[in-house]
C-alpha cells in the first residue's frame, strides 16, 4: 500500500480533530460533575493562567 503525502495530512488532520472532540468532550464531564472555577473579572483570570 502506497500512501501520499496529501493521504498523511488527511489522517493528521482527522487524529487532532479527534483530539479536540475528546477534550471537549471530557471538559464538559467535568463542567457536569461541577469542576469549574468562576472568575470576578479579566485580570483574575490572566492571574489564573499565568499560574498554572
Amino acid at each position: 500500500m502506497v500512501c501520499s503525502q496529501e493521504d498523511s495530512i488527511i489522517v493528521d488532520e482527522e487524529a487532532e480533530e479527534g483530539n479536540t472532540i475528546t477534550a471537549l468532550i471530557k471538559g464538559l464531564e467535568e463542567f457536569k460533575k461541577g469542576h469549574y472555577k468562576s472568575f470576578k473579572n479579566a485580570d483574575e483570570l490572566a492571574e489564573y493562567l499565568r499560574n498554572l
